[in-house]
């Protein structure tokens, strides 16, 4: 008799070790490695607003501009996912200009970033920015993998466990 789905999917689920997230590097950033489209997502789970606080449609901006809509925040850095991020390609208003915490957060951007982005910091922008990338990318990996959870049966079978299905109908 075979397995039961839930029964292959637990086989299957014993062989991936369960463990916290890894730790992904911020450096070496390029789009079309796997580890640097995970940041772009966690990224993106902020929802990055324009300077005047609407959403940024990342979809239409990737489709419009492709790679080049994850923009630079300080220039020489393209390979630091600290120096990149999702500012709309044709936005008037620079980072530098925007005060509002809301608009700035959705871009993974501190106030300790934001003030050494607008003294041009580069190294300090970086620094503190992959301060707060590091805790969204963790955070963001954790609650997906959810390490340690329990694997549990549909609620279906569940209901109907012993039961007979036409009992319900």
């Amino acid at each position: 008799m075979a397995p039961s789905e839930f029964e292959a999917a637990k086989s299957l689920l014993s062989h991936v070790p369960d463990r916290d997230a890894p730790e992904l590097e911020l450096e070496n950033f390029k789009t079309n490695f796997a580890n640097s489209r995970l940041i772009l997502l966690a990224m993106v789970s902020l929802v990055p607003r324009r300077a005047d606080g609407t959403p940024v449609d990342v979809a239409a901006e990737l489709e419009d501009h492709g790679a080049d809509a994850i923009t630079d925040f300080v220039p020489g850095f393209r390979t630091h996912a600290a120096a990149r991020g999702f500012w709309p390609v044709d936005e008037r208003t620079s980072p530098t200009d925007v005060t509002g915490d809301e608009i700035l957060s959705s871009h993974a951007i501190d106030r300790i970033a934001a003030q050494r982005l607008s003294g041009r910091d580069v190294a300090g922008f970086i620094e503190s920015r992959s301060g707060v990338i590091r805790r969204l990318l963790h955070n963001y990996l954790d609650s997906r993998l959810e390490p340690g959870a329990l694997v549990r049966p549909p609620l279906r079978d569940l209901a109907f466990a012993g039961a007979v299905e036409d009992d319900f109908s």
